[in-house]
């Protein structure tokens, strides 16, 4: 009886142990090709400005310049949120 009871009591003190210890962390590395950059600009008088192009644009990382593609805003995604209230 007293071996059980010792056995019981020691592996419950090394399960408190290792729950006491911070978990691991781990690291993600990854590498894309694309990195999307949402940008708007407006005038001074906060009217927005469509008629840039591509060579208006600077993007560089690491002091290097990146190729830039602009999309026209009818190829964006659309989100979309329905909220209906009916009384009982």
């Amino acid at each position: 009886m007293r071996r059980s009871f010792m056995a019981v009591l020691s592996l419950s003190a090394g399960v408190l142990l290792a729950q006491g210890k911070p978990p691991e962390q781990s690291t993600l590395q990854t590498t894309t090709k694309l990195v999307v950059v949402p940008t708007l600009v407006q005038t001074p008088t906060h009217e927005i400005v469509y008629s840039l192009q591509t060579d208006d644009f600077l993007l560089t990382d690491k002091g290097i310049p990146q190729l830039i593609h602009l999309d026209d805003e009818t190829h964006q995604p659309l989100s979309l949120v329905v909220l209906m209230q009916t009384a009982c």
